[in-house]
């Protein structure tokens, strides 16, 4: 569940009302300072529009630089149903799922460690037990490219 005050900063910017926002609204609708906004527009990462009444930035710009920001999974959370209509299909996300060999799974819990918290809590007990206890000194022995080369041994070697 993401902070109320994200929510409503995301939905403010999808779901604007006018073309154009102030670079100080826009500093503060992306969570940013002033001064970072404006290095970024000096920088040339954030483009600028000159109106009568002063620099504005486009509400088109300000939803790409929140991409940046904020990984697509949580603009969806925020904008709810309304996602559908503001986001292209292509941006949107989808969920997915696969089956993967256990040695993929083994070398995933050494590259994340962390990350896989999740993935072994699905992981049934019989299939991926063995793979915790055995992956750290015991690879493969089928697969010269898994093996772990000896002290003694240089990569190339065999």
């Amino acid at each position: 569940m993401l902070d109320p005050n994200l929510t409503e900063r995301i939905r403010s910017i999808f779901l604007h009302h006018e073309a154009r926002v102030t670079v100080e609204g826009a500093a503060e609708l992306l969570g940013v300072s002033r001064e970072g906004m404006a290095a970024a527009i000096d920088g040339g990462d954030v483009e600028t529009v000159g109106a009568c009444s002063g620099t504005r930035i486009d509400i088109r710009e300000l939803a790409e630089q929140a991409l940046h920001v904020w990984p697509v999974v949580a603009i969806e959370e925020a904008l709810g149903r309304e996602a559908s209509l503001t986001l292209p299909p292509g941006v949107r996300t989808r969920r997915f799922a696969a089956r993967l060999p256990r040695y993929l799974i083994g070398a995933l819990h050494i590259v994340w460690p962390r990350r896989m918290g999740r993935a072994s809590r699905r992981c049934s007990r019989e299939s991926c037990t063995g793979w915790r206890g055995r992956i750290g000194n015991d690879w493969p022995a089928s697969s010269p490219d898994l093996r772990k080369p000896s002290s003694g041994q240089s990569k190339g070697e065999e």
